[in-house]
């Protein structure tokens, strides 16, 4: 039987840029820190973590620039779009967070996770330019930090775990998409390339049903 669809264009091009642009550098400084970290010292080792902090750079711009898009942006791309307390709350009662949703926009369950995530990216941001400062005297926060040893133990540590919670973040976001796709039969990686969102007319029946109660 042939799947009928509806779509929507949803995700506009800054939007759609700011995410790959978070996503590509969250995944160097990621995979720069990882190599850096098991290196032994020396030129090589100094190269790489020069590079890691450089695209730490290059992520700051883009999360400034995601968080003024998410203030003045089109409707999707604010923050206000990833607001869904009610949602959250009947999804814990039910426990059902990996339920289809048949309204356009971000998935109110996800949208939880996406704005942990801001944060997660702007607190590894701070605790980046601290390390940077106490190691190397470099970024806004060198003349403030620079060889406070005392602080370095507790901020590289909760770097690390920032780290393995972006890891996490990472491994269940694909995941889902993959779930999704395969359960729902809905193509929803693609939305952010093309803009569109598909949603199937069941779901969108379904969903009207539910805000008519």
């Amino acid at each position: 039987m042939t799947q009928m669809y509806t779509r929507k264009y949803v995700y506009d091009a800054a939007q759609r840029i700011l995410h790959w642009w978070l996503a590509l550098s969250t995944l160097g400084l990621m995979t720069s820190g990882f190599l850096a970290s098991k290196m032994d010292p020396g030129s090589d080792q100094a190269f790489v973590w020069t590079l890691h902090m450089t695209v730490g750079k290059i992520l700051v711009v883009g999360v400034v620039g995601r968080i003024l898009w998410g203030i003045i942006g089109p409707r999707h791309a604010r923050f206000s779009a990833f607001i869904h307390i009610k949602s959250w709350i009947e999804s814990l009662k039910s426990k059902k967070m990996l339920s289809a949703d048949g309204a356009f926009g971000h998935h109110p369950q996800a949208s939880l996770s996406y704005l942990g995530f801001y944060g997660l990216i702007v607190f590894m941001c701070g605790s980046g330019f601290s390390l940077a400062a106490i190691l190397h005297g470099e970024g806004p926060l060198a003349e403030v930090l620079l060889d406070e040893f005392k602080y370095l133990k507790i901020i590289n540590q909760t770097h690390e775990y920032g780290f393995w919670a972006i890891v996490f973040f990472i491994v269940t976001h694909v995941g889902a998409l993959v779930f999704h796709e395969w359960h729902d039969k809905i193509p929803i990686a693609q939305s952010i390339i093309s803009g569109f969102q598909y949603r199937t007319h069941k779901q969108i029946k379904g969903k009207k049903n539910d805000d008519q109660r």
